[in-house]
């Protein structure tokens, strides 16, 4: 798990067969974003310190770093 920078997001990572990270609101629990990573079962979860990006330590040993807006607006289409 991982707070934002300010404390208003919490990302998680679940998944054994398939990885998800799921972005949380703080304030009420409502599920800001749900996406999914190329390997399964995230490690690490960090905001860069700017709060627009995710970076993700996956079990493969890489690390990938999202664009939080563009994946966002990518789920609304």
């Amino acid at each position: 798990m991982a707070f934002s920078p300010g404390g208003s997001t919490l990302a998680t990572a679940s998944g054994w067969t398939r990885g998800e990270v799921h972005l949380f609101r703080v304030a009420d629990g409502s599920e800001i974003l749900k996406f999914e990573t190329p390997a399964p079962c995230a490690t690490g979860l960090s905001f860069t310190p700017d709060g627009r990006g995710l970076a993700t330590g996956l079990n493969d040993t890489s690390v990938l770093i999202w664009d939080l807006a563009r994946l966002r607006a990518s789920v609304r289409k």
